[in-house]
């Protein structure tokens, strides 16, 4: 009789192995999802947004579909979470376009801050709203910066604008934009070049 020598190895199971390669891919995967987007890379983009605009009313959340070609010229679909139509500004140069569904009006002119709040109820340059889409500081803006370089806080020399970046993920932004005792709250999404 012959004797067998048994060598014992310690059992991988094959299911571990196997899923070895796809746990590597998904991390990586994930990493590279992660990184904020460099918007000011962009000429052109559309974003989708939800927007509150937090006063002494009750916040009303909307949502509101961007669409930018440069600074130069802004669009802006608003509607309720729901679906339903608000509204729709179209910005051009110095020049506004605004379609307002439940008044059934529409308005045209100059963009001033008054004529901005008297529509929107917050005197907010809408050029404004184009260069925080990019994250482009307006010359009258003092901004500071991540250790990354990206925008974290901008402030307007002459108004009381202050815009500071919560979070970002990937083509994800939080940001909080406060007009005196007017604070808006906005979540950008959903970029497309």
């Amino acid at each position: 009789m012959r004797s067998r020598i048994i060598v014992s190895r310690p059992r991988t199971p094959l299911r571990a192995v196997l899923n070895l390669p796809l746990l590597l891919l998904t991390a990586c995967l994930i990493s590279c999802q992660t990184a904020p987007h460099r918007f000011e890379l962009n000429k052109k983009g559309r974003w989708k947004g939800q927007i509150q605009i937090l006063s002494d009313k009750p916040a009303v959340p909307l949502t509101i579909v961007f669409r930018a070609d440069g600074l130069s010229r802004l669009r802006m679909d608003i509607t309720t979470i729901s679906g339903f139509f608000i509204g729709s500004i179209l910005v051009e140069g110095d020049q506004f376009k605004a379609l307002m569904a439940r008044e059934k009006k529409f308005y045209q002119g100059s963009i001033n801050l008054r004529s901005m709040k008297d529509l929107l109820s917050v005197p907010i340059d809408p050029r404004w709203l184009a260069r925080l889409l990019f994250e482009i500081p307006d010359p009258q803006w003092t901004c500071e910066y991540t250790p990354k370089g990206y925008l974290r806080l901008c402030r307007h020399s002459d108004s009381e604008l202050a815009v500071t970046w919560l979070e970002r993920v990937k083509d994800q932004r939080n940001l909080e934009i406060r007009l005196g005792a007017r604070q808006i709250s906005l979540f950008l999404s959903q970029f497309v070049p």
